[in-house]
């Protein structure tokens, strides 16, 4: 019995199953092919009629705003303030998954309805801007305050927060 508790003990070891990481590809995986929430729907019609782009951010762009503190150029008409309060737009539509030394998001707001029609959507923010991003996700369906994003300066809040709203990512209210 004793043996064969060793044995178990080394094998559920990160050397010989990696199982956080098939967790991971597997969430990506299914988030890939998921239908987008019917919110990131709605908003997307609207900006439609408003005039306004889809806004789909890339990588390197997303990278580069959160990791320089610079802000990224809008696709919403709408900015984001401190006082402002954000949520998920649905339980499960984005995956935050450590690589490297970057915290990538991974989500489906700007899916097709179509299975795997367009790439998979992710939007990589420096390492430390995880906590945040994680409050974000456990809080669901409550509204986290802008300027409690834990662990960034000001202006990385405002950043992270308007690259995930203009991602269809996070729905924003007045607080």
């Amino acid at each position: 019995k004793a043996k064969a508790h060793e044995l178990l003990e080394k094998l559920l070891q990160d050397k010989f199953l990696a199982l956080d990481a098939a967790a991971d590809q597997m969430a990506r995986d299914f988030i890939h092919g998921r239908v987008p929430p019917l919110e990131a729907e709605k908003d997307a019609e609207a900006a439609g009629k408003e005039g306004g782009a889809e806004g789909q951010l890339g990588g390197d762009e997303a990278a580069g705003a959160v990791s320089s503190s610079s802000s990224s150029s809008s696709s919403s008409s709408k900015e984001l303030s401190h006082t402002m309060q954000i949520a998920l737009v649905a339980q499960g539509c984005a995956r935050l998954i450590m690589e490297e030394e970057a915290a990538v998001l991974y989500y489906c707001t700007r899916n097709s309805k179509v299975f795997k029609e367009r790439e998979e959507q992710y939007l990589p923010f420096a390492d430390h801007c995880a906590p945040a991003l994680e409050r974000l996700i456990e809080a669901f369906p409550r509204y986290v305050a802008i300027g409690e994003l834990e662990g960034l300066t000001k202006e990385e809040q405002l950043v992270v927060a308007n690259v995930l709203y203009q991602a269809g990512v996070v729905i924003a209210k007045s607080g």
